[in-house]
């Protein structure tokens, strides 16, 4: 704990941190999806834990978040481009189904 003359705190809420690893199944297919879909392949980075991704990984299912570039994210007039999320919508929805058929491919 940092003590701070004249200052006190305490913490309201607090998360274990947790995270998807990049070679996991959902991350690697979601890669595959953004790459047919795209045409290149997207970085797989860590982000910050903002998401609701967090609450899945600590009932232990994975996540991949794939997004729209987030213009000016967390600040006035923060935006996303609508062709943007017509290919975002196209990569969830194949990586969605392969997932969901993946035993019937193997």
């Amino acid at each position: 704990m940092l003590d701070l003359p004249g200052i006190t705190w305490r913490v309201l809420r607090c998360f274990e941190p947790n995270h998807t690893g990049p070679g996991d199944e959902i991350v690697t297919r979601c890669a595959t999806a953004a790459t047919d879909i795209i045409g290149r392949a997207p970085a797989i980075n860590m982000r910050v834990g903002g998401s609701d991704a967090r609450w899945f990984r600590m009932a232990g299912i994975p996540t991949v978040v794939y997004g729209p570039t987030p213009h000016n994210m967390g600040a006035p007039d923060e935006y996303a481009e609508i062709a943007e999320l017509a290919t975002v919508s196209r990569v969830h929805a194949l990586t969605a189904f392969d997932m969901l058929t993946r035993e019937s491919r193997k």
